[in-house]
């Protein structure tokens, strides 16, 4: 189920978060305007092609976003699975350690996705001309014209990174179980 929700919340198919505009007229609404979308790979590449911090950046990303869930994943499995022969109980205890300080380090893409929704909220008028806004000012008694246009642009968090960060804090708690199941019945 876990590896599911990550295979499917990495997906090129499903969409992360998107760049809506919405854009008014003289007051009149027109419909959205979708800019672009973030996926897992889009993210990466965009940041990648940012080029100084964003080619650290892209790398976290890829890495603890893109591999390290199915690796953790699959390690902590092989952690349950595998008898003392064959990973003896020290070993396992110590991956199991990493497993769980490293663990959050996958919500650095969820990190990245909210803090661009903060950062990229932004409304703004664009005000009439000089001229058109003397005659304008002189027909309002409160003399203030209205703008030409309104917009507001935000990132808006979809089905992607939902089902992702549900992958996240469902592989954080299989780990946080699995850890004090280690110590108590000695796998």
């Amino acid at each position: 189920l876990n590896i599911g929700l990550f295979l499917l919340a990495n997906s090129p198919l499903v969409v992360g978060a998107l760049v809506r505009a919405n854009v008014s007229v003289a007051g009149a609404p027109l419909p959205p305007l979708n800019s672009f979308q973030f996926t897992l790979a889009e993210s990466v590449i965009r940041f990648w092609r940012t080029g100084g911090m964003g080619f650290l950046l892209s790398s976290l990303i890829a890495v603890y976003s893109g591999v390290w869930p199915y690796v953790k994943l699959s390690l902590t499995l092989f952690c349950l699975w595998a008898p003392p022969r064959v990973l003896p109980e020290r070993r396992r205890n110590a991956m199991l350690g990493v497993f769980e300080a490293m663990g959050k380090w996958s919500l650095i893409d969820s990190l990245m996705i909210f803090i661009l929704m903060a950062a990229m909220k932004m409304d703004f008028d664009i005000p009439p001309a000089d001229g058109a806004a003397n005659a304008t000012a002189a027909a309002h008694a409160a003399g203030a014209a209205p703008p030409v246009a309104s917009v507001s642009v935000e990132v808006m968090p979809t089905g992607g990174i939902t089902l992702f960060t549900l992958g996240v804090v469902l592989s954080l708690v299989l780990t946080a179980a699995v850890v004090p199941m280690h110590k108590t019945l000695r796998l």
